[in-house]
Parts: C-alpha cells; structure tokens; sequence
C-alpha cells in the first residue's frame, strides 16, 4: 500500500522520520554532507513520549561523532498523518535528547529509544501525531493474529531531500515464517516474516526502525491492531525481514530506562 491510501494515512499518525545531513571532513578540512533518512515511531511509556527506532541506526549516528562528524539540521517530519497540518519538519536538538539503544548482532537484539521533551511533544501533538500506548503491546495482546503489516519509509522513496521533502510511505503485507535459516537464529527471541508482495520496491532499505503491526478482527468484526515489533533486518536473497519483539526488548530494558533518562 502506498502513502496516499487511507490505511497507511492511518497508521502514518505514530510514524516520525528522522532526518538530518551527517557533515564530515576530510584530511584536507573540505566538508562533505550526506543526507540521512530513518524510520522511526512514537510510543507513550509510563506517560512519557518516546522516539523508537533500529539500534544500528543511533550506533550509525554515534560514530558519526567519534570518527569528528555532526549530525546536522536534524529535524522530526511528522507530516505523513491524515490530518496533518504542516508539511514541514520539527527541528530537533538529537545530540542533547536522552537516548539508549542496544545493537548487538550475535544475540539478535536491535532497537533504540530517544526521549522526547515536552516541547516536542507539543509540536507532534499539534500535527496530529498520536503516541502508541502500553496498551497496544501490553494489554489483552492476541496470541495469534490474523494478519502483520510492517509500515515504513523505503530509502528509495525519498524523492526530494531536506525540508518539505517529498516521501513515499509504504505497509508491507507479512507471513509469519517458523522455519528459519540456521544462519538467522539468535539467542534473543525475534520476529521472522516474509514480505508477501514489495510491489515495485527495489528494495525495504530505510524501513529498519519502522513498527510491525498485527492486526485482529473481534467477533463483531472490529479490527484492532497491536505494536508487535520494530524491524531492524532484511535478508534481501530471500525475502526475509527480521525484527525485535518490542514486549521482549521492554524486559530487558526497563530498569535501565530511568538511569539513562528516558523516565524523568
């Protein structure tokens, strides 16, 4: 499904982007500017709004500055939701954002948190950005649910650079895959699943970051949905997505959320 359907529209009022130029140097002193793209999403913990993302990606940032480069003209773009008022990025201090993220590849755990101030959240609030709660991955969660969806911002579909850039927001259809490669199994538990129709897509490169939603029909036909996972991975020989299981990571993390100030 494309940005401009109204599912994705839907889904689009948890969704950030968070972009910015990485700004390097050569020996030479001559500057070199690249623009960055990553998929990211909001969620309410213990009431406070927080911006989560792939691990690898604030790990990409954080050598970044230790190898002497910036991440520069950072900006929130929190315009994809339906009814969205400003087509223009929130200018976001990164570097002074409390954050933690865990990338730890032989284990298999990938995601990242970046607390948001109050500020903020009142400029996300004012267009329409909608944080997902505990209760969409904590309460009365399925079991088993009747269909994935994993929503995001392909690379690829970046058209324009910079504010007011033009993107194409996609959501991925999902199967649930139970046979995984030997090569792919982790000792941390992880969401495996198969894209079942990328469409035109070249490629899912710049979805890492972006939630996985499982979605249940009720007996009155209702459909509800739940955060199930953040995807971080994509192995692109054979179609599979990998992704952390967001109820897993929140285990492991919880006691170190207030230390690193992602819990004032």
């Amino acid at each position: 499904m494309q940005s401009d359907e109204k599912p994705v529209r839907f889904f689009a009022r948890h969704f950030v982007r968070l972009c910015g130029m990485a700004v390097t140097h050569d020996i030479d002193g001559n500057e070199t500017k690249q623009y960055l793209n990553y998929s990211a999403f909001i969620i309410s913990y213990e009431g406070h709004w927080t911006l989560v993302t792939a691990g690898h990606i604030i790990e990409d940032i954080e050598k970044l500055y230790a190898a002497g480069g910036r991440f520069a003209d950072v900006a929130l773009d929190d315009s994809a939701a339906a009814d969205a008022t400003c087509v223009y990025p929130l200018p976001f201090d990164y570097q002074s954002a409390p954050k933690m993220h865990i990338f730890d590849e032989e284990n298999g755990i990938d995601i990242g948190l970046i607390a948001l101030s109050n500020f903020y959240c009142q400029g996300l609030i004012k267009n329409n950005i909608e944080p997902l709660s505990e209760q969409s991955w904590q309460i009365d969660t399925p079991a088993e649910f009747d269909a994935y969806w994993l929503f995001g911002l392909p690379a690829e579909r970046v058209i324009d650079q910079g504010n007011g850039g033009k993107v194409g927001y996609v959501m991925l259809h999902l199967n649930l895959v139970e046979d995984i490669p030997v090569d792919m199994r982790k000792p941390f538990p992880r969401f495996y699943a198969q894209i079942t129709d990328k469409g035109s897509l070249k490629s899912i490169e710049g979805m890492s970051g972006g939630p996985i939603f499982g979605i249940k029909a009720q007996a009155d036909d209702r459909q509800f949905y739940w955060l199930v996972a953040v995807q971080s991975g994509w192995r692109s020989d054979i179609g599979l997505v990998t992704a952390c299981p967001i109820n897993a990571f929140f285990e492991c993390i919880r006691s170190e959320m207030a230390a690193k100030g992602l819990i004032y």
